[in-house]
């Protein structure tokens, strides 16, 4: 990533828990209408098929890496509680991006 965009924000990871139980505060943020997706449909088709077909019963089951992300980034943004708030509109650093 720093090599496409060194001023991208990320972290390494490292999961402690199960698919399942890491995403189940995660569904219930969208079951509150408290997540929306923007842009075209098509753009969210892959994620929407991941996140409408898992259901966690094993290790046969594809891993949904998409849906994995999205549930990473949503206890980034809504439910850890030792992240920092998100960046004010005037920070620079995002200054022209969409």
């Amino acid at each position: 990533m720093e090599q496409v965009d060194p001023t991208v924000n990320w972290r390494i990871v490292h999961a402690t828990r199960g698919k399942r139980a890491r995403a189940a505060p995660a569904a219930q943020l969208y079951e509150q209408a408290r997540v929306h997706h923007v842009g075209s449909a098509r753009v969210f088709a892959e994620l929407e098929e991941q996140m409408t077909t898992f259901v966690g019963q094993g290790e046969t089951e594809d891993s949904p890496d998409l849906l994995d992300s999205a549930v990473w980034a949503l206890w980034d943004l809504f439910l850890d509680p030792t992240m920092p708030p998100p960046r004010a509109a005037n920070d620079q650093r995002v200054k022209g991006r969409r």
